[in-house]
């Protein structure tokens, strides 16, 4: 199993930041410390402050008010997935678990991205697709894209918890993608699981996208490596 990544300035800064968040360290209004004030509390620089925040606004969590400061936003639905995301991470057997969750959840998020996606939606997802059926090998770009198509999908079912949810396991999921994914060729160019689920997606079918991704998550589960990184 891929190695936890050591934590750099910036992540320690997006953590404290987010312990805020949950822990309801901020204004009535909804904002957080100054930025000057944020990295005077953890003797950090400014710049990787601002670094922090910036991933943050990126991912949903705050947005800059210009002459305001950092405000929170969809703060109720974001802590649910912050919350989510502290006790996946502290968890040392939560793999499994986390598959059958997936198993539960993912194939809803796609019979709903059948009926809600745009064209914009499809091109995305079919850049996705394009890198992993285009890849030479297993590498950090076909399972960052393998990652992607799923945190689309969920985007794309407008369903704000779902999306939550998918969004606060999607480090963990990565290293799922990861264990089932380790073969001698790229595995969707041999099986097109995710080029079935497009497909069905692309039909407005949204029986058959949730049966592609039921099949999917079934195969990627069953898969002996999995299994044996488990035992």
């Amino acid at each position: 199993m891929k190695k936890a990544k050591k934590m750099t300035s910036v992540d320690i800064a997006q953590e404290y930041i987010k312990k805020l968040i949950i822990d309801g360290q901020y204004n009535e209004n909804g904002f957080l410390p100054s930025e000057g004030q944020l990295a005077k509390d953890l003797e950090l620089s400014r710049a990787t402050v601002r670094e922090a925040v910036r991933s943050l606004e990126v991912r949903g969590f705050l947005s800059r008010i210009h002459g305001k400061g950092l405000k929170i936003v969809d703060n109720s639905i974001n802590v649910v997935s912050m919350s989510i995301s502290d006790m996946i991470a502290k968890q040392s057997n939560v793999l499994e678990d986390l598959f059958e969750i997936r198993r539960l959840l993912e194939p809803y998020g796609a019979e709903r991205a059948a009926k809600l996606r745009s064209t914009a939606d499809l091109k995305e997802l079919n850049d996705y697709l394009f890198l992993m059926e285009t890849a030479e090998k297993m590498d950090d770009a076909y399972y960052t894209a393998d990652l992607n198509f799923h945190i689309k999908l969920a985007q794309i079912s407008q369903n704000q918890v779902f999306a939550s949810l998918v969004n606060a396991y999607s480090n963990v999921m990565e290293d799922l993608i990861i264990i089932h994914s380790q073969d001698v060729s790229p595995i969707e160019q041999r099986f097109h699981y995710h080029r079935k689920i497009y497909f069905a997606i692309k039909e407005r079918d949204g029986e058959k996208a949730r049966d592609a991704m039921t099949e999917h998550l079934r195969a990627a589960q069953g898969n002996k490596i999995f299994r044996a990184a488990n035992n």
